[in-house]
């Protein structure tokens, strides 16, 4: 177990309902965690500034396995990166996806403001950050990088012929952060083979 897996352990247990608490990480830890978000593809583009930022606004979280971490249809408050474990993704009770480290969950919430477009569960003990909405999308205005990262993690699973409401929000400056330029095509993919809407 490393160190931050040891922190995490000691300070979450199990979660409740979203799985989230909020500790403060160590310098360490947080230096761990920054490296660990740092070597996924997603990420890769950011800084180790923005992502410090990231984990600062953000913390860890826990979660044992068979546990719903959000529901479909309902309120969208936070967004996941996974850094351990593997989840599920369903729509209308039908698993559509399997996500693992490196993916990102709830973006689409995000950046669209909807209900959540699906249920995920956990499938293993499952472990990463956990960024609440209004603290990521104050982030965007001092952090644009990590927008794009959330808008690559977007495209890469969205159909083309949905990305155009996106389009539209950023490029009227959304949600309080700047209108961005977004490319027709995604440039991005963690290293998961399957993905699903969120």
């Amino acid at each position: 177990m490393t160190t931050i897996d040891a922190g995490m352990a000691r300070r979450t247990g199990q979660a409740q309902n979203s799985g989230a608490t909020r500790p403060h990480l160590s310098k360490h830890e947080k230096h761990e965690l920054v490296d660990q978000l740092g070597g996924y593809t997603f990420f890769s583009r950011c800084c180790k500034d923005d992502l410090g930022a990231l984990v600062d606004v953000g913390g860890p979280f826990v979660i044992p396995p068979n546990w719903p971490l959000m529901l479909e249809a309902t309120p969208a408050h936070a967004c996941y990166a996974i850094t351990e474990g593997s989840a599920r993704v369903f729509i209308n009770r039908v698993q559509i996806a399997e996500l693992g480290p490196g993916d990102i969950i709830g973006e689409m919430a995000v950046l669209t403001g909807d209900l959540r477009r699906a249920t995920v569960t956990s499938a293993t003990r499952l472990r990463g950050l956990r960024v609440d909405n209004d603290d990521l999308t104050a982030l965007f205005v001092r952090r644009p990088q990590l927008l794009s990262v959330l808008q690559g993690a977007y495209e890469a699973r969205t159909p083309v012929a949905h990305r155009q409401r996106i389009r539209e929000i950023l490029r009227a400056g959304g949600f309080g952060f700047a209108p961005v330029s977004l490319p027709e095509q995604p440039g991005s993919k963690s290293g998961r083979a399957h993905r699903g809407p969120r």
